[in-house]
């Protein structure tokens, strides 16, 4: 399974890390960066550097460009952000509950992006109803779940998303390492790919296939 030291040794993976860190988080003793605002990445600089990284060499290495990109838990968009700007993707789908205060970057972060965004429950009929609306058999590329932390939720949230999954799709958990409720769920994975959790301040990124 790959690593983050493994991506470490890869081109872009220092390129990617000094962007992250020079695009910020207002939380800057938490999650590091260099200024307040901007795109408020709530993320450890290394594990999301890897993740790119890996992204990246995918996509160069006779993987076909990202078509759809989902995220479930958004907050302000900087991972979304980031991604789209690094990696590249066609069409993103977002559901975000928008109560997180960092919330109100959202739309800056995201202007000029083919987006699909649901702002309510993930677990909700409606969020079910949502996708439904916006995949007509379409499958998602990545899909990233950053949402309810705990156990149940996450698994609610993966439910939610397996039938617009193949197998050539990536599963992608944060927190991992920070919350009991994403390891319990992550540990029930047989297809994982990847494990992205630095030394400093971990919080844990796993990559799987759908």
């Amino acid at each position: 399974m790959l690593n983050l030291e493994m991506m470490r040794g890869k081109a872009k993976f220092d390129e990617f890390k000094a962007k992250i860190e020079a695009a910020g988080s207002d939380q800057k003793d938490f999650f590091g960066g260099t200024y307040t605002g901007g795109y408020c990445i709530q993320q450890n600089p290394d594990e999301f550097a890897a993740l790119l990284t890996y992204l990246w060499h995918n996509h160069l290495m006779g993987m076909p460009p990202l078509g759809v990109y989902g995220e479930i838990g958004s907050a302000a968009g900087g991972t979304l952000r980031m991604i789209r700007e690094e990696v590249g993707f066609d069409k993103g789908i977002v559901i975000d509950n928008g109560v997180h205060p960092n919330h109100k970057h959202f739309a800056d972060n995201t202007k000029s992006m083919l987006l699909g965004t649901f702002i309510g429950d993930s677990h909700s009929k409606e969020a079910a109803d949502f996708l439904k609306a916006n995949m007509p058999d379409q499958f998602f590329d990545v899909i990233v779940i950053d949402g309810d932390h705990s156990a149940e939720g996450v698994i609610q949230d993966i439910r939610l998303v397996l039938p617009y999954c193949n197998e050539a799709t990536l599963i992608v958990l944060h927190d991992i390492v920070a919350c009991e409720g994403v390891k319990a769920a992550w540990a029930m994975f047989d297809t994982k790919v990847a494990e992205f959790i630095s030394e400093d301040k971990p919080f844990g990124i796993g990559v799987a296939h759908g």
